[in-house]
């Protein structure tokens, strides 16, 4: 259960960095 909640964590932020890359600037998302 907490596997898939830190799998889903994990898409949720790489989401957020693909439509926000603004917010981090000097460190682009690694898969």
């Amino acid at each position: 259960m907490a596997n898939i909640s830190k799998q889903r964590s994990k898409k949720a932020i790489a989401t957020l960095f693909l439509l926000f890359p603004s917010l981090h600037p000097a460190r682009p998302f690694v898969a």
